[in-house]
């Protein structure tokens, strides 16, 4: 009797595996379908959304166009912006009309000014520019309480002597 209960217990079990196995490869089925149907659901987007730029007007197309470059507009701008971020500052300088506002430009009265008033414009016109003025010389190195008498001091040659600026940006004039 021992033998006749081995025998149904593998049989038992013979079966068991064989459901178990029949129930994965219906599932493993089931799984595979369903992958499919899902990859064909996707070519018909894919295939609907194409065909439906095909239809678009050239207008449309060049709506959508226009639509993706602005997209990438903030990237690019971060992109062309990283070479400027090095720049520490920024100095102009410009003597444009310079001259005639120190009274050195044109010819007195010009446009029905008396050379008074004309003067007077001027020395006027001079002494809202001269912190710009200073300024400027002040970064050029000429340093000092007055920066235009800093740059009439480097201009003047005394006892044959050369104008040098020296390395702090003081004009100074030195003896050969």
């Amino acid at each position: 009797m021992n033998a006749q209960a081995e025998r149904e217990a593998a049989d038992n079990l013979a079966q068991a595996l064989r459901t178990q196995a029949t129930a994965e490869a219906d599932a493993n089925k089931i799984k595979a379908s369903g992958v499919i149907e899902l990859g064909e659901a996707e070519a018909k987007r894919e295939r609907a959304l194409n065909e439906a730029r095909n239809a678009l007007s050239p207008q449309m197309v060049d709506f959508e166009l226009t639509k993706q470059r602005i997209a990438i507009v903030p990237a690019a701008l971060e992109q062309a912006m990283k070479p400027i971020e090095k720049i520490s500052d920024i100095r102009i300088f410009s003597a444009g009309n310079l001259a005639g506002a120190m009274g050195n430009g044109g010819s007195p009265g010009q446009g029905g000014l008396s050379p008074i008033s004309d003067l007077s414009s001027q020395l006027l016109s001079f002494g809202a520019q001269k912190p710009i003025v200073d300024e400027i010389l002040v970064q050029a190195g000429f340093r000092g309480s007055d920066p235009v008498d800093a740059l009439l001091g480097a201009t003047r040659t005394k006892d044959s002597g050369a104008r040098s600026i020296e390395g702090n940006g003081d004009a100074t004039l030195s003896k050969k």
